[in-house]
């Protein structure tokens, strides 16, 4: 604050007496600038503990809060906030990777990387992406980022050599490489083959459009030869194998070699639409198939995930030994695998693949689901659009008996595209029977007669206290997979509690689109209390760390 010394004046200015002596006098007076406190009041909070705070505290919104105190808080915190970086949206590959160009001191932290040019689900109509300046663009990087040990390109095609190229020469640490592909064809001399020792090899499918469906199913294909020689051969540590995508799948591989492998550390795998026997005339007459063969010699399996297999690419049916798989934790497969998993009491994290379609499928739901007494997050996928229900009465009985079915859930996910949608409010409800549940995430089919979505937020946190965290995501139409639709809207909430354990406020994101497909983003806090908002709107500043932001919703067709 600036204060001027001297007499006060009292009179005004008139037209007969010039005011400027009195201003000249004004600015000769003597001013006192008051000292600036902090030169008394530098941050004496030890680095050990600054450190060990960023480290400890689990959502990056709030190392990035603390990092913005003082220099010596960012400075210590920089690696904590870098080391995972998810670009989830075109606008995030654009701001942070021209941002990165020019800190390339920031880059050096980057231990995780994840780049999802024309993500399906967050790219608007129009805002097409060129892919192939984006993959220049890490390639030219690679050489700033020497910590890198994962990478994991989720384009609509695979990236071009240069890309592997220059991971493979200048990110020496780099163990778990992961690609989605497209149309274009898989080369025998893709560099993508020529990496050694892998931890984790992620292969999937991707498709920005379903008008493949109009045609034939597809022929299966094979892999290129060096592909398996890298698995099978040159990567003996492997933990974590993804080969295709959930079904359908407009691309289909013969992937029966993937039974051939013996990874002794191998932990997760996902095998999605693919071929992984021979056609009915010529499978021989063993019992026992190579996949139940290779799940047996892979005890060590935490995670297995079939997305969605079915026909005669897959085997109908498992036949597991009681002592197979003791250490798995994570099924996501079809009802009629999991009757067949030797140690149902093990599984904590389920996802049903299976889509139930009417009522009667329900109750062999319901007998799976209790004998799982150590389930703790449980995935399901309906549409009960064509079933002959009462759309009030069976839609609440139906969450309200899962809920029931598994007393010890934390976590709750439904796809749910049943038109017409059933009512939130009756959800809500049905979430006061399950007293230990702590989150869940909801995707429906949107209808223009949905309230606001921030007002159903609330009524959730007021009527579930003990949800903590919870999302929303209301979709254009029908999905025919698990991870690939057109979002509508979509909402994800965090809950404070006071003292008494009782909801105080909510944090809250939102994105999606308006009426004439323009995205929109906003962050906001909602006092449940006094029923006050305080919201920020419009396009957010864009976050290179990790999983704190994303922005906006989804990609066309133009293939």
């Amino acid at each position: 604050m600036v204060s001027v010394e001297g007499p006060v004046e009292t009179h005004s200015w008139t037209r007969t007496r010039s005011p400027i002596p009195r201003i000249k006098r004004m600015f000769s007076a003597k001013i006192s600038i008051p000292r600036r406190p902090s030169q008394n009041h530098r941050c004496t909070i030890p680095t050990e503990v600054i450190r060990n705070v960023g480290h400890h505290t689990s959502s990056l919104r709030d190392v990035l809060s603390i990092s913005l105190t003082c220099q010596r808080a960012r400075k210590v915190l920089v690696p904590r906030l870098y080391a995972t970086v998810e670009l989830r949206t075109n606008r995030h590959c654009k701001v942070a990777l021209e941002a990165f160009s020019a800190s390339p001191k920031v880059t050096h932290h980057i231990r995780i990387l994840i780049v999802r040019p024309n993500n399906v689900e967050r790219t608007p109509q129009g805002d097409y992406l060129d892919e192939e300046l984006i993959a220049g663009l890490i390639s030219t990087l690679a050489i700033r980022m020497p910590l890198l040990r994962s990478f994991y390109w989720d384009g609509l095609e695979m990236p071009k050599d240069e890309l592997w190229l220059a991971l493979r020469r200048f990110c020496p640490l780099l163990k778990s490489v992961g690609t989605s592909v497209g149309y274009l064809p898989i080369r025998n001399t893709d560099s993508l083959f020529d990496f050694r020792d892998l931890k984790t090899f992620i292969l999937s499918v991707k498709s920005d459009s379903l008008e493949w469906l109009l045609d034939e199913r597809p022929t299966p294909e094979k892999l290129p030869r060096r592909c398996w020689q890298m698995l099978l051969e040159h990567c003996p540590n492997l933990q974590e194998l993804k080969i295709g995508g959930s079904a359908p799948s407009p691309r289909i591989f013969d992937t029966r070699h993937v039974t051939a492998g013996r990874w002794p550390r191998l932990r997760k795998l996902t095998l999605g639409d693919m071929r992984l026997q021979p056609p009915d005339h010529d499978r021989g007459a063993s019992p026992i198939s190579t996949l139940d063969q290779f799940l047996i010699v892979h005890p060590r399996l935490q995670e297995v995930s079939f997305l969605q297999p079915g026909g005669d690419g897959f085997p109908s049916t498992l036949s597991l030994p009681f002592a197979s798989l003791p250490n798995m934790t994570s099924f996501s497969g079809p009802s009629r695998y999991l009757r067949c998993l030797p140690h149902p009491e093990n599984i904590q994290h389920l996802s049903i693949t299976t889509l139930h379609h009417c009522l009667s499928a329900f109750p062999r739901t319901y007998a799976l689901l209790k004998a799982m007494p150590s389930l703790l997050s449980l995935t399901l996928w309906i549409d009960l659009t064509f079933a002959n229900r009462n759309i009030i009465q069976d839609d609440n009985n139906i969450f309200r008996n899962l809920l029931e079915c598994c007393p010890s859930l934390l976590h709750f996910e439904v796809f749910c595209f049943t038109r017409p949608s059933f009512h939130l409010k009756d959800f809500s409800a049905a979430l006061c029977r399950s007293p230990r549940l702590r989150s869940f995430s909801l995707t429906k089919v949107y209808k223009p007669s949905d309230e606001d979505m921030s007002h159903t937020a609330v009524r959730i946190a007021r009527d579930n206290p003990h949800i903590q965290q919870f999302s929303f995501r209301y979709t254009q139409d029908s999905w025919l997979t698990h991870d690939s639709g057109s979002v509508k809207q979509f909402g994800q909430y965090g809950v404070l509690a006071g003292d008494d354990g009782l909801p105080t406020s909510i944090l809250a994101h939102e994105w999606g689109f308006k009426v004439f497909g323009q995205p929109y983003s906003r962050h906001y806090v909602h006092d449940l209390e006094s029923s006050k908002t305080r919201r920020s709107s419009g396009s957010s500043r864009s976050s290179w760390s990790s999983s704190e932001r994303a922005r906006s919703p989804r990609p066309p067709p133009d293939r």
